[in-house]
């Protein structure tokens, strides 16, 4: 995590950032770091805004982790991709 924290330090004070949008690859919420990586970005005096797909964010712990950024933004992705993703025939969603 350290090594991670570091990196990030490197990035924000080269670029000067003042906004940070974090967006992932998947679900931000199921990266087991993301509160202490919101931690240290808060630390260091920049706007977050954060990317989830909204699934997570009926749970109080995922609650308490979006409530620590200035911006969360749902989104989800379109119908006919959900249903190809969950394998769902269009027959059987209707």
């Amino acid at each position: 995590m350290d090594n991670l924290l570091s990196e990030l330090e490197c990035i924000i004070d080269e670029s000067n950032a003042e906004l940070i949008f974090i967006n992932s690859k998947g679900e931000v919420f199921v990266n087991d770091k993301i509160s202490d990586i919101i931690d240290f970005i808060k630390s260091k005096g920049l706007v977050i805004r954060l990317l989830s797909n909204g699934y997570l964010l009926g749970r109080d712990e995922y609650k308490y982790i979006a409530n620590k950024c200035d911006e969360v933004k749902v989104e989800r992705m379109d119908d006919d991709i959900f249903k190809k993703k969950l394998g769902i025939s269009d027959e059987r969603y209707e």
